[in-house]
């Protein structure tokens, strides 16, 4: 699908080519987004879902920790029954991950509640992301400056990335040899347990 856009609101299509520079990262992007149906999922997303996708990442950024029934129903301006129906949708489309006996969240990509390989430290608070690739992206969705620390996929090596320009660009990383791993693999519905597992770092 490369090339093709989602309109997830005014001014806001999805996904952002341009920042795919070279015609592998295109490749690379376009495969990620075919295996897993991500046009799909985001495709017709609603005001309402919107506004509590973003709730549900500002606050888990802003907390360290997934956000409560309570504090989002009051940061998306919702009553509780409209909320629950809106993260119902949103499991649905795999946006978030719902999970415990009340629909408690679980994750909203690229946060989890799951301990992970992959830590990213946000100013004083340390979060688990879902992926390698997600904890790359989550200083540039929060505009922060980033540490993520996690390991080789192969061996366990420490892995140490610095993020800078709000999150934007490389300050450094240690191995000097480490890079990311871009891997496809989707079963069923939930990235996080199928696609986020072959999303690793390697130390060479």
């Amino acid at each position: 699908m490369s090339g093709e856009e989602v309109l997830l609101r005014p001014g806001l299509p999805w996904p952002n080519w341009s920042a795919a520079t070279t015609e592998g990262a295109r490749r690379a992007l376009g495969a990620i987004i075919e295996a897993a149906g991500l046009d799909r999922k985001w495709a017709g997303l609603t005001e309402a879902e919107d506004r509590v996708r973003r709730a549900v990442l500002d606050l888990y950024a802003r907390l360290g920790r997934a956000p409560g029934a309570a504090e989002l129903a009051a940061a998306a301006g919702m009553s509780p029954e409209e909320l629950r129906e809106q993260l119902a949708r949103l499991g649905e489309r795999d946006l978030v991950v719902l999970g415990g006996p009340e629909g408690e969240i679980a994750g909203a990509y690229p946060f989890t509640e799951r301990a992970t390989a992959h830590r990213v430290r946000l100013g004083d608070r340390v979060l688990n992301a879902m992926c390698a690739i997600d904890a790359l992206g989550a200083g540039a969705m929060c505009g922060a400056d980033t540490v993520v620390e996690s390991a080789c996929m192969g061996c366990g090596t420490g892995i140490r990335i610095a993020t800078r320009e709000g999150g934007a660009a490389l300050e450094g990383f240690s191995p000097p040899g480490a890079l990311v791993w871009s891997g496809i693999q989707h079963d069923g519905l939930c990235s996080a347990t199928s696609l986020c597992t072959v999303l690793g770092f390697f130390c060479c």
